[in-house]
C-alpha cells in the first residue's frame, strides 16, 4: 500500500473531527493560549494538584463558599480578625475570666471619693458560685465592724426626782462617727443594724448611807439593762454605778439612758467624766 502524505495546506477547516483523532495523542503542545475554557472542564476536574500555591484569592470565592469545614485548625489568627469584629453576640456566656481582663477594666474608670448606701459593689457569692451585686448599705451591715461609735458625757446635770426614772442628758458628744447620736438619743438608721456594746455610767454625790443609784439602758423605751448600788458612807462622797449590755439593734431602734435615786428629794447627777455613755457597733 502506498502512503499518501497530506500537508496541512490540503486539509480544510474543521476537517479533522474527534473520530479521526486517536486517543491520548493531543498534548499541551497542540493547544494554543486560551484554547481551554470553563465549558471544556468537567465538574470537579480542577483539583488541588492542578492549582499553583497562593493562586486562589478572594476574587475566586463566591459568597458563602467558605465555611468552617474548609478552614483548618489554627488557620484563623488574630491578624485575620478586624478591629471590633468580635461583638457581644460572638462571645459565649461565662467565657470571659480574669485572664482576659486588663487592669484598666477597673483603673480606667472615673475615680470616686465617697460611697452612698445605694451604690453597688461586685462580689462573688460562694454559695451560688456566681457574681452578685450588693449595695454599700448591705455590704457594711454584713461585715459589721466599728463603723458606728459614740462616746458622750454630761455637761448639763439632770435633776432626778425621788424614785423616778429620769432620762439623763448627755450633751457633750466627744465621738459620733456615724452621726447617729442627737438629743441624748442614739438612733439606728438603715445600714447600721447589728450587734452593739452599750455602756452607761451614772454618778451622784451623797452624804448618808443606804441610798441607791440605778442606771438604766432602754431600747425603744424598753429596759434592757439595769444596775443598782447603795451608798456606804455618812460623809460626803461620790457614787459611780455602771451597767452594760451587748444588744442586737435593728433599723429605727433607739437607745436612751435613765437614772433613778431615792434620796427623798430631787438630786442632780454629776457631770463630765462621772456620767457618760459609749456605744460601739461590733
Amino acid at each position: 500500500m502506498a502512503i499518501i502524505k497530506v500537508k496541512t495546506g490540503g486539509i480544510t477547516a474543521d476537517a479533522i473531527t474527534d473520530a479521526l483523532i486517536a486517543d491520548d495523542v493531543v498534548g499541551t503542545e497542540h493547544l494554543t493560549a486560551n484554547e481551554v475554557d470553563t465549558t471544556a472542564l468537567g465538574a470537579d476536574a480542577v483539583t488541588g494538584a492542578q492549582l499553583a500555591d497562593d493562586a486562589v484569592n478572594s476574587e475566586h470565592y463566591t459568597d458563602g463558599s467558605v465555611d468552617t469545614a474548609h478552614i483548618a485548625d489554627a488557620n484563623v489568627t488574630t491578624a485575620k480578625i478586624a478591629a471590633d469584629a468580635i461583638t457581644a453576640a460572638k462571645i459565649a456566656d461565662d467565657a470571659i475570666s480574669e485572664e482576659h481582663l486588663d487592669v484598666t477594666a477597673i483603673t480606667g474608670h472615673t475615680a470616686e471619693t465617697s460611697i452612698a448606701d445605694g451604690d453597688t459593689l461586685l462580689i462573688h457569692d460562694a454559695s451560688a458560685s456566681a457574681l452578685r451585686k450588693m449595695t454599700k448599705e448591705n455590704f457594711v451591715s454584713g461585715i459589721g465592724g466599728s463603723d458606728a461609735i459614740v462616746y458622750a458625757q454630761t455637761n448639763t446635770a439632770t435633776s432626778c426626782a425621788d424614785e423616778t426614772d429620769t432620762k439623763i442628758t448627755l450633751d457633750n458628744e466627744l465621738i459620733d462617727t456615724a452621726g447617729l447620736f442627737a438629743d441624748s438619743r442614739f438612733t439606728v438608721t438603715s445600714g447600721y443594724a447589728g450587734k452593739y456594746l452599750i455602756i452607761f455610767q451614772l454618778s451622784f454625790n451623797y452624804t448618808a448611807v443606804r441610798f441607791k443609784i440605778n442606771p438604766t439602758i432602754k431600747v425603744s423605751n424598753t429596759t434592757v439593762a439595769y444596775g443598782q448600788d447603795f451608798t456606804s458612807k455618812n460623809s460626803n462622797h461620790t457614787m459611780v454605778v455602771g451597767v452594760s449590755i451587748i444588744k442586737d439593734l435593728s433599723a429605727n431602734d433607739y437607745v436612751e439612758f435613765f437614772g433613778r435615786q431615792d434620796s427623798g428629794g430631787n438630786k442632780s447627777n454629776n457631770t463630765g467624766i462621772y456620767t457618760n455613755a459609749s456605744i460601739t457597733k461590733l
